[in-house]
């Protein structure tokens, strides 16, 4: 991954300048190295940079519908101690290749949090393990999901979790890609999506019973 010279004057400025921070992200853009193109050119859209006490309710914004956009280890700046206190919580965190996420929503309950504006480090897609169709799998539909859980069990709202879980399931050909997966590695695939597909209804009965509670409140209350 390519990062900007100017990186670390940045870094390094923000740190002193506001002693509170427990995570700086780095906004960053994608290269495609198969076609040779950046494919984004800013991951997060940040209009004016700002330093956020309420850490939980500015990340679950920005990762509502970008999970992955979080999950770029190279662009996060964990301060030492909240980083600690998050490889405390989850000691098995090494195990997930998603678990940088964890990391970095932990570390931002810690103090406050700030996004750049900028973009300083260019992420260079299709070199690391999740182009190998396997570990790909494993990672999106078990390890992403137990991150989704975690974040639940720190502090993160239960609707916000819930989200996650949803769009996760929803955005894209979900069970044509489990049935794949399931025929290329069966018993890999079967370990993998039963437990994923238990948890995609246990949540949506969840939500649906979130929703009639408030209906029924609203009709019935007062």
């Amino acid at each position: 991954d390519s990062i900007k010279i100017n990186a670390l004057s940045y870094i390094i400025d923000n740190l002193k300048t506001h002693p509170t921070l427990a995570l700086l992200v780095l906004n960053y853009s994608r290269f495609d190295t198969i076609n040779s193109q950046i494919i984004k050119e800013s991951n997060f859209n940040i209009q004016q940079e700002e330093v956020h006490n309420n850490a939980r309710k500015f990340i679950e914004e920005e990762i509502k519908y970008n999970i992955f956009g979080f999950g770029f280890m190279t662009s996060q700046i964990y301060r030492t101690d909240a980083v600690r206190m998050a490889l405390q919580k989850w000691q098995n965190s090494f195990d997930n290749l998603e678990s940088q996420v964890f990391w970095g929503a932990y570390s931002g309950l810690q103090g406050s949090v700030k996004f750049s504006r900028d973009v300083f480090v260019e992420y260079t897609c299709e070199t690391n393990g999740l182009s190998n169709k396997k570990v790909w799998f494993k990672v999106h539909y078990s390890d992403l999901p137990r991150v989704y859980i975690k974040l639940r069990e720190i502090g993160y709202s239960k609707k916000f979790c819930q989200q996650l879980i949803i769009h996760h399931f929803t955005k894209e050909n979900t069970l044509r890609r489990l049935i794949g997966g399931i025929r290329r590695f069966p018993i890999m695939g079967l370990k993998t999506a039963i437990p994923y597909l238990i948890l995609v209804i246990k949540t949506f009965a969840e939500s649906v019973l979130s929703l009639f509670i408030s209906l029924f409140s609203l009709r019935f209350g007062g």
